[in-house]
């Protein structure tokens, strides 16, 4: 298995995968296309993808941004998602550790993810709880989150034993400090599976 920078190619898996992860919104193709080539050309964006031979796995998508409280830059997991038949392997793992290689170069001071139900996983990884994650749906946003519930309601899917970090503020969640700069940090966007991956 191999952990590598998404490309252009990987577009329609990606999409998929993701169309399974969205719960919350309704994952419009077209808004997926504009944003998808934005984010590989976005120097603060971490978009990895894990494959094995010409299988793709998994994917991850990350940033990067600046803070006060943490004297510099921190890194944020928005998105982690696993495909179900290869949870359990590994996989989630690979990719949050070449996610946090790459924020180390990033010199980020810690990694933040948002997570509702996979706290287990997270803590196996040396990520610390934190704080409380509160979310704001805004205007505009509200009437397709409403149709977005419906559908789920009036056809629920199987359960997909999803499990992601994404959120849509950078609140402060759980988190690992990196590198020993503890004594630079307060202890916190741009939402793998240690068994799945599921919506925060």
């Amino acid at each position: 298995m191999t952990i590598r920078r998404a490309a252009e190619w990987d577009v329609d898996w990606v999409a998929g995968l993701a169309r399974e992860l969205a719960q919350s919104f309704t994952l419009s193709r077209e808004r997926f296309l504009a944003a998808y080539p934005a984010l590989l050309a976005d120097d603060g964006a971490c978009l990895l993808v894990a494959v094995r031979g010409r299988e793709r796995l998994g994917y991850l998508l990350g940033f990067r941004h600046l803070t006060f409280y943490a004297n510099g830059p921190v890194a944020w997991v928005e998105e982690v998602c696993v495909r179900g038949q290869e949870h359990g392997r590994g996989i989630g793992r690979a990719l949050m550790s070449a996610f946090e290689q790459w924020a180390t170069a990033q010199g980020c001071g810690l990694i933040a993810v948002a997570t509702r139900r996979a706290a287990p996983f997270y803590r196996a990884l040396d990520y610390q709880e934190s704080a409380v994650y509160f979310r704001k749906v805004l205007e505009g946003q509200a009437s397709e989150l409403a149709r977005s519930a419906a559908k789920r309601i009036l056809a629920p899917s199987a359960d997909r034993r999803l499990h992601t970090a994404r959120p849509v503020t950078r609140s402060h969640a759980n988190e690992r400090i990196m590198f020993g700069r503890a004594d630079q940090c307060l202890v916190n966007l741009k939402s793998i599976a240690a068994t799945s991956c599921t919506q925060k």
